[in-house]
């Protein structure tokens, strides 16, 4: 638990060992719900959304820039998106999941299947 707990550490700062414990919890008993094929996605998503978390929070705190659920969302998916045609294929379930113009290999662009092919 101890070496779980340290991966915690982000630079000089250190989240709540409660909080980091209940986050922990969490998350592995999320883990144990999921299909082992499907792990890997959700912890890819979990330290995407946690990443992303943590820079909403700077911009806020740093530049006084408050941005609404939905845009932080946004940008969640289209970094997804990019992690997925960068050749990080974890992420594939997820982005099918948020964008359905999204085939294994192919980008179909518009609504028109076979219209605009992108091979990725």
């Amino acid at each position: 638990m101890a070496s779980a707990y340290n991966a915690f550490f982000i630079g000089q700062y250190e989240i709540p060992r409660a909080k980091a414990l209940f986050l922990l919890s969490w998350w592995l008993s999320l883990r144990k719900r999921v299909d082992r094929s499907a792990r890997k996605t959700l912890d890819s998503l979990i330290i995407l959304v946690g990443w992303f978390i943590w820079l909403e929070r700077n911009e806020k705190t740093f530049n006084h820039v408050q941005r609404m659920t939905r845009m932080l969302n946004q940008k969640i998916i289209e970094e997804a998106t990019a992690w997925v045609f960068a050749g990080f294929h974890c992420l594939a379930p997820f982005t099918a999941a948020v964008h359905p113009n999204i085939v294994p290999g192919n980008l179909l662009v518009g609504s028109q299947q076979g219209a605009n092919v992108i091979s990725s």
